[in-house]
């Protein structure tokens, strides 16, 4: 997940370098291995995209999140569901409160944190939790905060020249 900044420009949270610039030709149109869908958050004007990013900017230099990602690694699997279940989901509550810290992102909760910061989505849909809680697949399939994704190719990815 990125922020789109410019024409060829995004401002991601990258492992492990943290939060950088990164040109979309170079770190996704010219990978072959890569295939990005694009999703335009419902109500988009010029003046909360410019606020967004101006959310996303000012993380630029922050480090990755490394804690959040074996958190949500040990969430998401059945042995931390059986944890959670044990002990009343108070683990995953201990955890959530170390992964309130803006200073280290993941790519979905940096995506996340720049949406809920703004009054338009705050609170809505998945952003109603901590943005170090909210996976990629998440914050992805959030159609509350996002207009639907226009496929093309009959839905298909697109054909690439070997």
């Amino acid at each position: 997940m990125f922020i789109v900044t410019g024409d060829d420009e995004c401002v991601e949270a990258a492992y492990p370098k943290g939060v950088v610039r990164s040109k979309l030709s170079e770190a996704y149109w010219a990978k072959p291995d890569r295939y990005v869908i694009f999703r335009r958050p419902i109500g988009l004007t010029e003046e909360l995209a410019d606020r967004i990013v101006d959310v996303a900017q000012a993380q630029l230099g922050s480090k990755f999140d490394f804690s959040t990602s074996v958190h949500l690694a040990a969430q998401k699997n059945f042995l931390g569901w059986i944890i959670n279940w044990l002990t009343s989901d108070e683990v995953n509550r201990a955890m959530e409160s170390l992964v309130q810290d803006d200073n280290r992102w993941l790519c979905s909760a940096l995506g996340a944190y720049c949406l809920k910061s703004q009054p338009e989505f705050d609170g809505i849909g998945i952003l109603q939790k901590q943005p170090g809680m909210i996976t990629p697949q998440e914050l992805f399939e959030s159609d509350e905060l996002f207009e639907p994704v226009a496929l093309t190719n009959g839905g298909r990815a697109p054909i690439r020249d070997q």
